[in-house]
């Protein structure tokens, strides 16, 4: 009998890709098993961070609706937040280009905060 070197690659997809060489006589054998599980949890990562993402935009846009309620916010910032919640609130609604929603949330955070303190 003679040796055999026996080679194993799982890649991020779940593909399993197994190569064998006789070293004897050079013979190769070579073989390739797909799972779906791989799949299965870059879908379920995915579906969560839309979730996660859908989360934090009615929460920002709750904190913001909220405090344009404030009697005591004056008439300035009122009018600022209003704009900014209603572009954020278009920009999520038409599902527009990631980063201008990404922008838009920063910049409503960042006015909220300083709205808040």
């Amino acid at each position: 009998m003679g040796e055999i070197d026996v080679t194993f690659e799982l890649d991020i997809n779940g593909i399993l890709k197994m190569s064998a060489i006789q070293l004897a006589t050079e013979e190769n054998v070579q073989a390739t098993f797909k799972s779906s599980r791989g799949k299965k949890k870059l879908k379920s990562k995915l579906v969560e961070e839309i979730v996660s993402a859908q989360d934090t935009n009615k929460i920002l846009i709750s904190r913001a609706e909220k405090l344009l309620k404030n009697k005591d916010l004056n008439k300035d910032d009122k009018n600022e937040l209003t704009e900014l919640t209603e572009k954020f609130k278009n920009a999520v609604l038409n599902n527009e280009n990631k980063d201008i929603i990404s922008n838009l949330e920063e910049e409503i955070l960042d006015l909220l905060f300083y709205l808040e303190n």
